[in-house]
């Protein structure tokens, strides 16, 4: 369901939105996209085989974390997808066989299985929240994006400790559910927070540029005339205007 709303941005994204901005909203949908399938793979497990059921929920469980930290990437211009670093796809792959391994060669291995896997996504997304506020820092909002990773990133810390300090699966597995839930909704929200900053910027800025030339037009203009003579007349100092017509440009 989150994927559904989540997509539905898609349909709002204008044709000329720049192309890092469209690029990074896709992989924010990835995360929904795999966070759901980190789940079916998961009931279905006994269905299609432990083996297997293992490798690839815990496959799709490491490119949810990973999907948000290759938005923030694009979205402020480090254009790298993530099936091109090949350090990513063999992290993504190796962790998964290594929980495989375990669970074929330790008995009751289930708990060392969830410590790993919640451990890892828990650095990603401690990663991606610090990327962010890095990345972030000469632009305002997205205060509810930190929210949702920090959230993401405390849930799994939880989680990777909760075998620690009790012994139920079913514990766990509510536990897990609950938890998720929570962070599918903030990242949602987060997403969506986002994407309309985005909008309203992109949609401003086509508002005060000339589309031909790239510099700022009339409408810009004189509401800086309006500001700039306010100033003028309450601080009581002169003002002078330069105007020249430029042709064959």
């Amino acid at each position: 369901g989150s994927g559904i709303a989540a997509s539905t941005m898609l349909y709002f994204v204008p044709k000329d939105m720049p192309e890092q901005h469209k690029v990074a909203l896709r992989y924010f949908l990835l995360f929904f996209v795999s966070i759901t399938c980190t789940y079916i793979l998961f009931i279905l497990r006994p269905f299609i085989g432990m083996t297997v059921g293992i490798f690839f929920a815990n496959l799709f469980a490491i490119v949810t974390p990973l999907s948000p930290l290759f938005g923030i990437r694009w979205r402020f211009g480090r254009a790298k997808h993530l099936y091109r670093s090949s350090l990513i796809i063999t992290y993504i792959i190796s962790l998964p066989m290594l929980l495989v391994i375990i669970y074929l060669n330790v008995p009751e291995s289930l708990w060392t299985r969830v410590f790993l896997i919640n451990i890892n996504i828990t650095g990603i997304y401690g990663y991606s929240l610090r990327t962010f506020i890095r990345l972030k820092s000469k632009e305002k909002g997205g205060t509810v994006l930190i929210y949702g990773l920090s959230v993401a990133s405390v849930s799994h810390l939880v989680l990777s400790i909760y075998p620690l300090l009790f012994v139920s699966k079913d514990g766990y597995a509510s536990l897990a559910l609950v938890l998720g839930i929570i962070t599918v909704v903030i990242m949602l929200g987060a997403v969506y927070s986002f994407f309309l900053e985005d909008l309203i910027r992109f949609h401003y800025e086509n508002s005060i540029y000339d589309p031909l030339t790239k510099l700022f037009n009339r409408r810009h203009m004189l509401i800086e005339l309006d500001r700039l003579a306010a100033d003028a007349i309450r601080n009581h100092f002169p003002i002078s205007f330069i105007m020249c017509d430029i042709d064959h440009f």
